[in-house]
């Protein structure tokens, strides 16, 4: 069995219906309030098929212009702002990859008026969900669990004399101190 993700809604909205309030909120950062525009162009109301696929993330990061990352920093601000949830389903084949979510809209909440601001007066998405992100890294912290791969923070990066990388030749070829032309 093999999951899709989805975009659900509630509250019988027609076809790409959204709150313009959210979209021209400059508490919302640009790339929030376009991943809501996309979402609401997926949503299903009574099973219209857009034709247009399923909203996986490699998918939608594409339509966003950013790595699958951003994406994922982008979706957190989402939910820490209120415009959406994720349902988080794990891939059969690989539980730690949630690519088949669901994202519940909270559009329809907006037009009954029962919606609420999360944010504090002055607060943005992004600084929500940067605490979010903070409070999840102190918790592993914590908890003794180290992060993968990388160098931790406040550690100091040492330059290895002589190893050539892929972007420039070792030393004796005339690389080391020459830089690479940036694109124009």
């Amino acid at each position: 069995m093999t999951l899709s993700p989805e975009v659900r809604r509630g509250g019988g909205l027609p076809f790409g219906q959204f709150v313009s309030q959210w979209v021209c909120d400059p508490r919302y950062s640009t790339n929030l309030r376009t991943l809501y525009s996309i979402l609401v162009t997926y949503a299903d109301i009574g099973g219209r098929n857009t034709q247009k696929g399923k909203p996986y993330r490699k998918e939608l990061a594409s339509q966003l212009g950013v790595s699958v990352r951003t994406l994922d920093r982008t979706i957190l601000e989402g939910e820490c702002a209120g415009l959406f949830w994720v349902e988080k389903r794990p891939s059969p084949g690989n539980p730690n990859l949630h690519d088949a979510s669901v994202y519940h809209l909270r559009d329809a909440e907006f037009w009954r008026g029962e919606w609420e601001d999360p944010l504090k007066p002055g607060q943005t998405a992004a600084q929500a969900a940067a605490a979010v992100l903070d409070a999840r890294i102190k918790a592993k912290r914590e908890a003794g669990i180290q992060p993968k791969g990388g160098f931790p923070k406040g550690t100091k990066r040492t330059k290895t004399e002589g190893v050539a990388t892929p972007m420039s030749p070792p030393r004796m070829e005339g690389g080391g101190d020459t830089h690479v032309a940036q694109c124009l």
